[in-house]
């Protein structure tokens, strides 16, 4: 990250979920247990619950995605969940691409239209899988190629 690199702060929490970036903060009126506790009615979700959700969140970020899109951002998180989604992804280092979180994505997906749980490692709690959409949803939206893991000391 270049020190001329301008930084967008997400925080996906239970109830909220938070973009800063220097123009001001977002605040998107769910978070991952709020998004899976009022649409998830089935462990894991099935396919048209997930599509609630990610239309849901899809339309909350329609009203920002011009201001943040045409900016050159560096997309960071704090977040303990973008880090297991990393060492769910195997990713190496403090920087999680768009690609391992849709790798992730796939791998739910496959899980959710029948493969069997237990063939992979991937938590099976609906708030993980409601924070990984709401983090796909995020990136893929906002036009972000990666988000840098930051790691409290």
């Amino acid at each position: 990250m270049s020190d001329k690199t301008a930084i967008a702060l997400l925080k996906i929490e239970d109830d909220q979920t938070f973009i800063s970036a220097p123009e001001g903060v977002t605040t998107l009126p769910f978070g991952s247990k709020s998004l899976s506790n009022k649409y998830f009615i089935h462990t894991p979700p099935n396919e048209n619950e997930i599509e609630i959700v990610i239309n849901l969140v899809e339309d909350a970020l329609m009203p920002i995605v011009a201001d943040i899109k045409k900016k050159n951002y560096q997309l960071v998180t704090l977040d303990k969940n973008a880090k297991d989604i990393a060492f769910y992804a195997e990713v190496e280092g403090t920087s999680l691409s768009v690609k391992d979180v849709e790798g992730i994505f796939s791998r739910m997906a496959a899980i959710i239209t029948g493969r069997p749980a237990s063939t992979d490692l991937l938590p099976e709690e609906n708030s993980f899988i409601a924070y990984e959409l709401i983090l796909r949803e995020v990136m893929n939206h906002l036009g972000f190629h990666n988000i840098v893991l930051i790691t409290s000391q």
